[in-house]
């Protein structure tokens, strides 16, 4: 059984949720979501719309879990213990059906948030990812430790309600140093509720620090990387005035808008602090790191970066330290 611990976004990754192919395309799809993927995605969508990647798309979906594969043996390679999330119960994906028919199992990262020894689930204000909780829950139950706690952000009411003055916190959000807890506001999926919540529950241990970046980026975590003690990547298109001051006399390698966006370049795992994996994608800030004496795996991921996330998106650290 699994005592959760993570400490730093560079200690050694020891126990790793990712997630799994399952997308439902949403009925009718939303004007909204297309900045987040391709054009030719977007197109092809449309004319499956309610249906699942694999019935819609088969050749996307077995693309999408042959690069998740890769992934989760490259991970095993280097002694990491991998967990994928669970289908889902036809009850859990029916939560809030009516108001939202898209589900996904593609990017366990947003919903659960792990500080120290603590798992907490996130309360997510995209409506259709609120359901993902439940094979989170089952999954959790079945590896912690049974002196694990898993704590939950309150829920709203109605349930499907997702008024910006709510707390609500997405896992893409938060960027882990140690005693500073770095979390995005920018577009409203994380809001000042939600901080302020995070910040009340963590207590006087941990310092919570809002970083402001631009709404059409994702998440912070789609702008910024935390590669290790003074090294760290940013877009300044998405961050304009730079990375917190609180980390100033860090060197920072700047990544464009394209890199951060198409290419998921601040978007990777982190093995250890001298490791990264990344999306072939990023393979021109791959080189610049390799300079640098890191060692970056670069791996195939296109078909799901298409779906709107990277590496990190895909997985949720259970155990980091060292």
């Amino acid at each position: 059984m699994i005592r959760p611990r993570v400490t730093h976004e560079w200690g050694r990754l020891r126990e790793v949720i990712v997630g799994r192919p399952h997308y439902r395309l949403p009925d009718p799809m939303p004007e909204d979501g297309r900045a987040q993927v391709s054009e030719r995605t977007w197109r092809r969508a449309c004319r499956f719309a309610g249906k699942t990647l694999a019935e819609a798309m088969p050749a996307d979906f077995a693309r999408c879990r042959e690069q998740m594969d890769h992934l989760v043996g490259l991970l095993r390679a280097h002694d990491i213990g991998v967990h994928r999330v669970p289908p889902f119960l036809p009850r859990e994906e029916d939560y809030l059906r009516e108001q939202a028919r898209e589900s996904i199992l593609l990017f366990p990262r947003d919903p659960l948030l792990v500080v120290g020894g603590r798992v907490i689930e996130l309360t997510m204000r995209d409506v259709h990812r609120r359901r993902e909780r439940f094979p989170l829950r089952r999954l959790l139950r079945r590896v912690l430790a049974s002196t694990a706690r898993v704590e939950a952000m309150p829920e709203p009411d109605p349930p499907e309600r997702c008024d910006e003055a709510d707390p609500f916190l997405d896992g893409g959000d938060c960027l882990l140093t140690g005693d500073t807890l770095y979390v995005g506001a920018a577009t409203g999926d994380s809001t000042e509720a939600g901080v302020d919540w995070l910040r009340r529950t963590l207590g006087s241990r941990r310092k919570v620090e809002a970083v402001p970046y631009d709404g059409d980026f994702p998440h912070l975590d789609c702008t910024l990387c935390l590669i290790r003690p003074g090294l760290g990547l940013f877009c300044p298109d998405a961050i304009p005035e730079g990375p917190p001051a609180s980390l100033a006399g860090w060197r920072w390698l700047e990544v464009s808008r394209d890199e951060a966006i198409s290419g998921m370049a601040t978007n990777g795992i982190q093995l250890d602090a001298n490791t990264l994996v990344l999306a072939d994608g990023a393979d021109p800030v791959a080189a610049r790191l390799r300079a640098l004496g890191l060692t970056i795996h670069t791996v195939p991921f296109d078909a799901i970066t298409n779906l709107g996330g990277g590496p990190r998106c895909w997985s949720q650290p259970l155990v980091r330290w060292g």
